[in-house]
């Protein structure tokens, strides 16, 4: 939401001859870092280690989709390049897709790359590992199946089989 108004309110200044160059991969960027740095980590990294992965590396991963942002505003210089190319549409509108779906295969790969090199980093760190919603899910589950089958007498002690504990000598 913030990205498209961003872009909207940034429209009159792309008269300005070389900020029509700047603006939109910029927003494009930070847009796309947003989005891939989540996307990435998700399904991996709890929501603290998410928080902190984006504080510590905010410059760099802002970097990297700036980078994208420009990257994928390349197949728009084609077309701005005259009217040739306009002509040549059914030639450069598949080459144009093409450099598109390149692009997002190659951001994605650079977010997720990154990011989760720099949860592995911060695990190394913490010295922690994290723990793993579905792993937790079913211990949960079974502990909940496995609690009314429990018998009602007392709890073995430890160092016994069920049996009488070992005196301690």
């Amino acid at each position: 939401m913030l990205a498209a108004i961003a872009l909207l309110v940034s429209i009159p200044l792309w008269l300005i001859p070389p900020l029509i160059l700047v603006l939109p991969p910029l927003i494009w960027g930070w847009l796309t870092y947003r989005v891939m740095s989540y996307d990435s980590l998700v399904d991996h990294a709890s929501s603290e280690e998410r928080r902190q992965i984006f504080k510590e590396n905010r410059a760099q991963l802002l970097g990297i989709g700036v980078l994208s942002g420009y990257l994928g505003a390349a197949p728009s210089l084609i077309w701005a390049s005259g009217a040739m190319f306009v002509a040549m549409a059914p030639i450069l509108v598949p080459v144009a897709i093409w450099i598109y779906t390149l692009v997002f295969a190659f951001s994605s790969l650079w977010f997720a790359h990154y990011t989760l090199a720099a949860l592995e980093q911060l695990r190394k760190r913490n010295n922690a590992l994290a723990p793993d919603p579905l792993a937790q899910a079913a211990i949960k589950s079974i502990a909940i199946e496995m609690a009314p089958n429990a018998s009602s007498g007392a709890a073995p002690s430890f160092g016994s089989l069920g049996g009488s504990a070992d005196p301690l000598p």
